[in-house]
């Protein structure tokens, strides 16, 4: 079954756009896994499955399920789009089932995604959709009243051509001074391929007397776009510090292996750059 209505929601999502749930008063709900990565040629056909789990201990949820399309925000976060409005939707190409469920505290249920790629898409292409299961719940408030809450989970879908390529770059790293006087990192990646990134690795700062090493995690670059990663220190950083960054890319649609390692970056940090 296709939703159609439209979606509005400021959902952050943290550097690696998993799914996120949202604890309400003691009720939650969650979907797994919190993305999938697929892989379909034009005129086939692909079926994938989530699971939505009622975590509460107490509460019967009754959950209402639907499609969205995605963006990621100039801050990093994801920006839900009404179904249908965005360049790479693919909403009309989905149905899922069910699209309402009730679960009995700690029940989980099934709910499948069925994708249909028209023959007509480039093989090169890459699409994206969002599943959400949402519910709203009354709320009671100290002074006695009672207020409605909307409690969302997303899931998250990209779905990759066989001819989709993933091109991301390491492009600079620089050092940054936050409002509390602390340093912080700026990465700027950009991807100029037609298929999303998902970096994994590690970055190195040396100075004369100390190094710090920071491991990094499913940074995700989506096609033919640029990102920046703030990583903060908790810590004024010497002047004369280098930093290195040896990234993997392990969203490859061209690879076999579906691996692959950026080239390794070295660098002086040099002088603070403008907060941005």
């Amino acid at each position: 079954m296709k939703l159609t209505r439209s979606i509005r929601a400021g959902l952050l999502l943290i550097a690696c756009l998993a799914g996120t749930t949202i604890p309400a008063h003691g009720r939650q709900i969650s979907l797994e896994p919190t993305s999938l990565e697929l892989s379909a040629a034009p005129g086939s056909r692909e079926r994938a499955m989530f699971t939505l789990r009622n975590d509460s201990a107490a509460d019967t949820m009754e959950l209402t399920i639907g499609l969205a399309d995605w963006a990621i925000d100039t801050d990093g976060g994801l920006d839900l789009i009404p179904p249908g409005n965005a360049s790479d939707t693919m909403v009309d190409w989905v149905r899922f089932s069910p699209a309402y469920v009730s679960l009995a505290p700690g029940e989980a249920r099934d709910v499948l995604v069925d994708i249909n790629i028209p023959d007509t898409v480039s093989p090169a292409a890459s699409n994206r959709t969002a599943l959400l299961a949402s519910t709203i719940t009354p709320v009671n408030t100290s002074d006695g009243r009672t207020l409605l809450q909307k409690t969302e989970v997303t899931g998250l879908v990209y779905l990759s051509g066989p001819a989709a390529d993933s091109l991301p770059v390491l492009d600079n790293i620089s050092r940054i001074r936050l409002p509390d006087g602390s340093d912080a990192l700026r990465l700027d990646v950009s991807n100029g391929g037609t298929a999303h990134a998902r970096l994994q690795g590690s970055i190195e700062i040396d100075a004369i007397d100390e190094r710090m090493s920071l491991p990094l995690a499913s940074l995700i670059v989506l096609p033919e776009s640029r990102r920046n990663f703030q990583i903060p220190l908790g810590r004024t950083v010497p002047a004369n510090a280098t930093v290195s960054a040896s990234l993997t890319n392990t969203h490859v649609p061209q690879h076999e292996s579906g691996r692959a390692d950026l080239g390794r970056y070295s660098a002086p940090l040099g002088e603070v750059a403008p907060l941005r």
